[in-house]
């Protein structure tokens, strides 16, 4: 699979062997792959945990030009791509685990870019309770994480997704609180289905948001050809917003 990442920036991914590789460099990136059965606890259909050969998807971690390095290591931002395989998971549509950024004392922000697919972001306030966004995205979109909040990703087609982030390396994943709520708020099911989550009991109501509107209401103004890593490579201050930790996030990105 190849991808462009920006406008100096084209990768090869080899899924069977969990590799990156970044076109004119010989640069090689090993990711990591989440089993189902490592997703033990936050399943709908709980018989699929015992399935250990397969992958629920893959993430590569730090994924950069050599000669870009020193502005992600500089402003102590990463640059990551999470691959969604299509899938039915015992009815399920495939996901990341979810998590939540740990608070010091609100946890960061984080950006994602949609590079292939339509996924869905959820993405559920775990200070203020009862609401729970599904952000509709398509190829281009840019969703804005943020704070205090579990996000995951949802792959209900029948094609690959595959998204781009931009996170503080500050920004600690936290996976416990989704351990202990056996996932978020609600499980998306086929056929645009959402189940709740019995683990939870207050009353969760679930809005369907449009990816533009999304960024726009976080006050983050993307102009929609713009690439997340060319935007950073070549003005990284504007991301600061990543590294602070408050909930004052508001910047016009141009």
């Amino acid at each position: 699979m190849s991808l462009d990442l920006g406008q100096r920036l084209a990768v090869l991914l080899d899924l069977k062997e969990s590799r990156l590789t970044i076109g004119g460099e010989e640069t090689a990136i090993e990711g990591s792959r989440m089993s189902l059965s490592e997703m033990k606890g936050v399943l709908y259909n709980k018989q699929l945990e015992t399935n250990t050969s397969a992958i629920a998807y893959y993430v590569f971690r730090r994924v950069a030009l050599s000669e870009d390095l020193h502005l992600f290591d500089k402003s102590g931002v990463r640059y990551d791509i999470t691959v969604l395989p299509p899938n039915d998971w015992g009815g399920e549509c495939p996901r990341t685990f979810g998590h939540v950024h740990k608070r010091a004392p609100t946890s960061p922000p984080e950006v994602f870019e949609v590079v292939e697919g339509k996924p869905h972001f959820l993405i559920q306030d775990i200070v203020r309770t009862g609401s729970i966004g599904i952000v509709e995205a398509e190829k281009g979109d840019k969703i804005v994480i943020p704070p205090d909040t579990l996000h995951l990703i949802i792959n209900p087609s029948d094609q690959h997704v595959v998204t781009s982030n931009l996170v503080s390396n500050a920004a600690i994943q936290d996976y416990e609180y989704v351990r202990r709520m056996s996932g978020a708020a609600y499980f998306e099911l086929q056929g645009r289905r959402f189940e709740r989550n019995q683990c939870y009991h207050g009353q969760y109501k679930i809005e369907f948001i449009r990816a533009d509107s999304q960024a726009q209401s976080q006050a983050i103004i993307f102009k929609p050809p713009d690439r997340i890593y060319d935007l950073f490579t070549s003005k990284p201050e504007i991301f600061d917003f990543l590294k602070e930790a408050s909930p004052d996030i508001t910047k016009r990105i141009n």
